[in-house]
């Protein structure tokens, strides 16, 4: 099944690539993720917009949070 873009309103929001596995382990063993309660997918949407050089957007507060940390966080958190 072919992936399509996420339309929201009338704003076409980009995807990134999938991080290949051996990528996604070298990105936890790179950063300081230890300790930190983060699941695998999370950690999988951390690695490819640092990779992608793209941004994150996300109503997770711990995912947004670590996003944040990284640099790639599009907007702020809600409150």
């Amino acid at each position: 099944m072919p992936l399509h873009d996420l339309v929201y309103g009338e704003h076409r929001i980009p995807r990134s690539a999938p991080v290949p596995h051996r990528d996604v382990v070298e990105f936890v063993r790179s950063r300081p993720l230890y300790g930190r309660e983060t699941r695998w997918i999370d950690i999988h949407l951390l690695a490819s917009p640092l990779i992608d050089r793209s941004l994150l957007r996300t109503a997770d507060p711990r995912l947004a949070a670590l996003a944040q940390k990284f640099g790639i966080l599009s907007h702020p958190p809600p409150r």
